[in-house]
Protein backbone atom coordinates (compact mmCIF):
# COMPACT_ATOMS: atom_id res chain seq x y z
CA UNK A 1 0.00 0.00 0.00
CA UNK A 2 1.22 3.56 -0.39
CA UNK A 3 0.04 6.70 0.92
CA UNK A 4 1.23 9.78 -0.14
CA UNK A 5 -0.80 12.96 0.42
CA UNK A 6 0.65 16.21 -1.14
CA UNK A 7 -0.69 19.41 0.26
CA UNK A 8 -0.13 22.72 -1.19
CA UNK A 9 0.52 25.72 0.84
CA UNK A 10 -1.64 28.51 0.16
CA UNK A 11 -0.45 29.32 -3.07
CA UNK A 12 -1.45 29.06 -6.96
CA UNK A 13 -0.55 25.69 -8.82
CA UNK A 14 1.56 25.77 -11.99
CA UNK A 15 1.82 23.72 -14.75
CA UNK A 16 4.95 22.42 -13.24
CA UNK A 17 3.20 21.36 -10.19
CA UNK A 18 0.66 19.91 -12.11
CA UNK A 19 3.55 17.80 -14.01
CA UNK A 20 4.90 16.78 -10.72
CA UNK A 21 1.73 15.20 -9.10
CA UNK A 22 1.48 13.40 -12.52
CA UNK A 23 4.57 11.74 -12.66
CA UNK A 24 4.71 9.97 -8.90
CA UNK A 25 0.83 9.34 -9.67
CA UNK A 26 0.84 6.10 -9.55
CA UNK A 27 2.20 6.14 -5.54
CA UNK A 28 -0.33 8.53 -4.70
CA UNK A 29 -3.73 7.30 -3.19
CA UNK A 30 -4.96 10.70 -1.93
CA UNK A 31 -4.15 14.32 -3.17
CA UNK A 32 -5.44 16.96 -0.82
CA UNK A 33 -5.17 20.77 -1.97
CA UNK A 34 -5.37 23.65 0.08
CA UNK A 35 -4.75 26.55 -2.16
CA UNK A 36 -6.35 30.71 -2.78
CA UNK A 37 -7.16 29.66 -6.15
CA UNK A 38 -10.00 30.96 -7.68
CA UNK A 39 -12.41 28.25 -7.68
CA UNK A 40 -12.37 27.89 -11.71
CA UNK A 41 -9.25 27.80 -12.15
CA UNK A 42 -8.71 24.83 -9.37
CA UNK A 43 -11.74 23.25 -10.79
CA UNK A 44 -9.59 23.48 -14.38
CA UNK A 45 -6.40 22.38 -13.03
CA UNK A 46 -7.95 19.22 -11.61
CA UNK A 47 -10.11 18.59 -14.77
CA UNK A 48 -6.33 18.85 -16.58
CA UNK A 49 -5.04 16.19 -14.54
CA UNK A 50 -8.02 13.90 -14.97
CA UNK A 51 -7.75 14.60 -18.56
CA UNK A 52 -3.74 13.39 -18.36
CA UNK A 53 -4.68 10.18 -16.63
CA UNK A 54 -4.94 11.41 -13.37
CA UNK A 55 -7.42 8.71 -11.57
CA UNK A 56 -10.66 10.62 -10.19
CA UNK A 57 -10.73 8.74 -7.38
CA UNK A 58 -7.70 9.84 -5.76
Amino acid sequence: MHIFIAVTYDKVLTAQDLEHYLDIAEGIDGLLFRTSMPQKELKQSMIHLMNQGFAKDK
